[in-house]
């Protein structure tokens, strides 16, 4: 059965679990409150928290994201979800991405997914299924670190970039999205290859489309150098399970 898209306030069963563990909890919102600053303060109020909340309420209508959102949750690992604040002077719409590294997950809560459908219409995927995408990276490292690291560094000639990409498209954000009434999508475009566009959108939970426009600007590359080794790692690990016949 598909769950109607509309938007959903900021309260209900996850938000309880989530007012009641947020000294403990696994999965903590943070905020930049610098922009040229790499420091991150943990967000206990305010609209940023409520865009979060009400996209996490959103999304835990369907079993499978609130089971994701539930183990994270009851992690014995801390992952941090950075939430864009356009509050704050100096603040521009930037991309969605889970640093595996740091188990830090950026989220822009303004901004929708578009891109073009079959017979000249487009397709989009709201904020919120933005978030479960980079949830959905958190929670296969919390299964597995090993295989996220070595499907993230498996890349592939096709639409999907990587391994990674591919199983949290297909086996996660696009089951969610059906269930949501939202679009799915049959690639991952990161640099616009696709035809993808980031938009302003109305609220987290929604496609419609603001009426101000998203602006964007790079931001800054973090040092790869730890993914790095720890692809080195694996790749040398596959050789030796493989030379000795493991």
């Amino acid at each position: 059965m598909k769950i109607r898209n509309r938007e959903w306030p900021a309260r209900g069963l996850l938000s309880l679990v989530l007012s009641a563990s947020a000294l403990s909890a696994a999965v903590v919102p943070v905020v930049r409150p610098n922009p040229g600053s790499p420091r991150l303060e943990p967000l206990r109020h305010g609209p940023a928290l409520a865009l979060y909340q009400a996209a996490t309420n959103y999304l835990a209508q369907v079993p499978q994201a609130a089971h994701i959102l539930q183990r994270l949750e009851r992690s014995a690992t801390t992952y941090r979800v950075e939430i864009l604040d356009l509050s704050i002077n100096g603040s521009v719409a930037a991309a969605n991405e889970f640093d595996g590294v740091q188990n830090l997950s950026r989220w822009d809560p303004g901004t929708g997914l578009s891109w073009a459908g079959g017979l000249n219409c487009r397709r989009a995927h709201s904020a919120a299924i933005g978030l479960m995408h980079e949830l959905a990276h958190a929670y296969h490292k919390e299964v597995s670190p090993a295989r996220f690291f070595r499907f993230s560094h498996s890349p592939t000639s096709d639409q999907w970039r990587n391994l990674e990409e591919k199983r949290t498209i297909l086996h996660i954000e696009n089951p969610i999205a059906r269930a949501l009434g939202e679009s799915e999508r049959q690639f991952h475009d990161d640099d616009g290859s696709f035809g993808c566009e980031r938009f302003a959108t109305t609220s987290p939970t929604s496609t419609v489309r603001a009426t101000t426009r998203a602006v964007f600007k790079p931001m800054p590359k973090r040092d790869p150098s730890v993914e790095q080794k720890m692809a080195e790692f694996l790749r040398r690990r596959r050789g030796t399970l493989a030379s000795s016949g493991a």
